[in-house]
């Protein structure tokens, strides 16, 4: 689906959303596109508290939360080798881990794409420009085309439930091994 960026391919579209020349399929779209949004907003915030469990156990605790990916997958990573009574999760850990990786780099297209318009032709697809930070290139980025539909959208919100409740067999051991948290409340 990704082809070589050429500058004509950059395009700003104004048309507004939804737009009185969307297919009459486009609401289905729409719904398949805001189910996959809360999706992987519910998996990722999973993943971020139980990176952030991860993060106070062990000999190396950190206390600040990696931004990149390559940070988070560190942490788990450390975490998991440290602390024997989560040895068993390793290799789960790193099948999950390889698939959220997947995951989030389609994630990246449908939040920061640059939306163009539905193509013509059924079921209603859109195509997205996706362009990405490369070092090492000309112009320092990545570009490069692809498209959506509600059938790829439903099976990247299907994909990030599965995952999600698959997290749960991970997060409860995890979060077995922080213990009580400390009270809160302060006393005069």
């Amino acid at each position: 689906m990704t082809e070589p960026f050429t500058p004509h391919l950059l395009t700003t579209f104004v048309e507004p959303a939804p737009s009185p020349s969307d297919p009459p399929d486009a609401p289905d779209f729409y719904r398949a596109l805001g189910v996959a949004i809360v999706a992987w907003g519910r998996l990722e915030g999973h993943f971020t508290l139980t990176t952030i469990t991860l993060l106070n156990l062990g000999p190396r605790k950190r206390k600040k939360f990696p931004m990149k990916w390559e940070g988070q997958v560190e942490v788990w990573r450390e975490a998991l080798s440290a602390a024997p009574d989560l040895a068993g999760l390793i290799g789960p850990a790193e099948q999950f881990l390889s698939r959220m990786s997947v995951l989030a780099n389609a994630r990246h297209v449908i939040a920061h794409g640059n939306w163009g318009l539905f193509r013509r032709e059924s079921p209603a697809a859109i195509d997205v420009m996706k362009v990405r930070a490369q070092p090492g290139t000309e112009d320092g980025l990545l570009h490069g085309r692809t498209f959506f539909t509600a059938a790829y959208l439903s099976a990247f919100s299907e994909e990030a439930n599965q995952m999600n409740l698959e997290l749960m067999k991970m997060s409860v051991p995890i979060e077995a091994l922080r213990g009580t948290p400390p009270s809160t409340v302060r006393r005069l």
